[in-house]
């Protein structure tokens, strides 16, 4: 499993080296209401996924996958092992667009979804949303960077944070184009 680990990360970096550009003053301020309106708590969904990938949840879900797969090859399921075999490559490039790009990560934040009520209270918001997301749906609203707070039922080990926290905020999303050019 610790294979397949690295695979995913070394992976990742290379990935990131190839295509990540970073670019200056790309931080953004919180965005103040022009009248009262709406507190809206919004993330990173590329450090969602960043501690997703990094996380004790997601080495789980590759040891479950894993034995299912082990399993189906002892059964003889051959349609089962091809499903299961198929599955890894797409989990990757589901990875590559979630941590490098603006996909959504719902399926992520479906595990946790329980705890983000007690983020959006700690936060004082009315609605957590991804940063992509914001448009101009609430022209009046507060928008406040909640993306520390997210990931924490992640818990992040140190230098995942320290990627979240000074590396990712110079980079720009990738566009989905070039993330799909770079599986094929």
């Amino acid at each position: 499993m610790k294979t397949l680990k690295k695979t995913f990360a070394v992976s990742t970096i290379v990935l990131a080296g190839m295509v990540m550009q970073p670019t200056v003053g790309t931080e953004q301020p919180e965005k103040k209401a022009s009248r009262p309106g709406a507190r809206i708590g919004t993330y990173d969904s590329r450090a969602i996924g960043l501690a997703y990938i990094r996380s004790d949840a997601f080495d789980e879900k590759l040891e479950q996958m894993n034995a299912e797969l082990e399993k189906a090859k002892a059964a003889g399921d051959k349609k089962r092992v091809q499903e299961l075999e198929a599955w890894f490559p797409t989990q990757q490039a589901v990875a590559h667009k979630q941590t490098f790009g603006t996909a959504p990560v719902d399926d992520i934040l479906e595990p946790i979804k329980h705890q983000i009520p007690g983020i959006t209270k700690q936060a004082n918001v009315d609605l957590i949303i991804s940063k992509w997301d914001t448009g101009s749906q609430w022209p009046d609203a507060e928008f406040v960077d909640v993306t520390l707070l997210m990931i924490q039922p992640f818990n992040p080990d140190e230098s995942t944070l320290k990627m979240i926290t000074e590396q990712l905020p110079k980079l720009d999303p990738i566009p989905s184009e070039k993330l799909e050019k770079h599986e094929h």
